[in-house]
């Protein structure tokens, strides 16, 4: 990227007859803050704050640190008839005017999450390429933490989020603007969007899909199910994780059979903790042999009981050769072991403490002692400092990057302590975990 001094940028200033600009911009620089400072107290969630501000036909979009008002950075965007043909930024925006300083041509970009100040710009747009716009609708509906630099710079965007926005699709939008979400470069929205027709639109807007669930909706049209599936399957459209189909079941079977399951209180959870229950259940089944072309295995009129017994058939046939190697694990763990004035980590010291924990909190933990022999997996309990014999919740950490793979309480549902529980968990993994790496690590973990 070429670089620009400031006495470059003024004669570029000269060239465009656009002196008088420079001498605004160092006047609104010197103002502005002042003016608007009261105005930005009301965005407190943000890092980093843009304001637009408008001077001839020049755009500056100027990034301010939220914690003390201070200009980080700015975008200058120069249109001529409609359209962008020139962009500087200045990033280090205290020596702006300096002139050992650099410009720089393109556009100024942070990581960090940024907010679109809103409340100016219907009064900025006016009589301008933008007269009409409702970015300002878009940023008042919803949080808006965009790459909005597109929306100066990008006119196949604007148009599709100008429409969106017109018809309340306020989250598809914003998406669009952040760049997740790819378009066509079309008039007809439809096809812009990559959709079959305009009931697709309408349930876009009813549903008030972002970009994420647009994409899983129409993942979900593919299986030819009934809409009120989709709320049980959507969470299985993600890119790393894929919806199997089990032998014996079609996916609209495998919902019915929750719901059913469900319907008879025979099981409590949700369908997403039901569909890896289930998959726990043909893992722990094909070790013991089960025949699965047989109804009575793939579908067992109470799921839970039969669940829990393959799991407890399958821990007893565990061998003693296993456990003595469990139990060399667990014994490298002991290091982590902590308290505080409401919780505590207990790490158990041998295979059987787990088997316990696993009938005890009434899931599949019990499972799990060939992935700690073969150091897949490390297994912890966390209880009540006034109940230490009591089980409470069961964690389990990934022992390549020691983060939490799941955390679950009793019949693997959350409790009404959830968020206290987090809480502790983040403290434990920062205080104790974090420290332990290293030694963890040199022991051949």
């Amino acid at each position: 990227m070429r670089k620009y001094t400031l006495n470059y940028y003024l004669e570029f200033l000269e060239e465009q007859n656009s002196k008088k600009f420079l001498n605004k911009l160092k006047k609104y620089i010197n103002n502005v803050i002042p003016k608007i400072e009261e105005r930005y107290k009301k965005l407190s969630k943000a890092f980093l704050i843009d304001y637009v501000s408008r001077y001839e036909d020049f755009y500056m979009i100027t990034t301010y640190r939220t914690d003390n008002l201070l200009p980080v950075g700015i975008n200058i965007i120069r249109y001529k008839n409609g359209k962008k043909i020139e962009q500087f930024y200045r990033q280090d925006f205290i020596n702006y005017f300096s002139a050992d300083t650099y410009w720089l041509r393109g556009k100024m970009n942070y990581f960090t999450k940024r907010y679109l100040y809103c409340d100016n710009l219907k009064e900025l747009f006016k009589e301008s390429e933008f007269n009409y716009s409702e970015v300002w609708n878009l940023g008042k509906k919803i949080d808006l933490k965009i790459r909005h630099l597109l929306y100066f710079c990008e006119t196949k965007e604007i148009k599709v989020i100008e429409s969106l926005t017109k018809i309340g699709c306020y989250k598809l939008a914003r998406d669009i603007m952040n760049g997740k979400y790819s378009i066509i470069d079309c008039k007809d929205l439809v096809k812009s969007l990559r959709i079959p027709d305009k009931n697709f639109l309408k349930k876009i807007k009813q549903e008030d899909f972002g970009a994420y669930s647009l994409i899983i909706y129409k993942r979900f049209l593919d299986l030819s199910l009934p809409d009120k599936y989709f709320k049980y399957l959507k969470g299985f459209f993600k890119s790393y994780y894929n919806l199997e189909r089990f032998d014996g079941f079609t996916h609209k079977a495998f919902v019915d059979y929750y719901l059913e399951q469900i319907k008879q209180k025979l099981y409590k959870g949700c369908f997403c903790y039901f569909y890896q229950d289930y998959r726990d259940y043909i893992f722990v089944g094909k070790k013991l042999n089960y025949n699965f072309k047989d109804s009575k295995f793939y579908r067992p009129f109470n799921f839970k009981v039969a669940h829990d017994n393959a799991v407890n058939k399958l821990d007893s046939v565990k061998n003693k050769e296993l456990y003595s190697k469990v139990n060399k694990e667990l014994r490298k763990y002991q290091c982590l072991n902590f308290e505080d004035k409401k919780y505590l980590v207990v790490m158990p010291i041998k295979a059987e403490d787990i088997i316990t924990e696993g009938q005890q909190m009434m899931n599949c933990v019990g499972s799990y002692l060939g992935r700690i022999k073969d150091k897949k997996s490390i297994i912890c309990f966390i209880r009540k400092i006034e109940e230490r014999d009591k089980s409470f919740y069961t964690l389990e950490l990934n022992p390549k990057d020691f983060k939490v793979v799941q955390c679950r309480g009793f019949h693997n549902n959350p409790t009404s302590e959830e968020y206290q529980v987090k809480k502790f968990v983040s403290k434990w993994l920062k205080e104790i975990v974090e420290k332990n790496v290293m030694k963890l690590s040199r022991e051949g973990l």
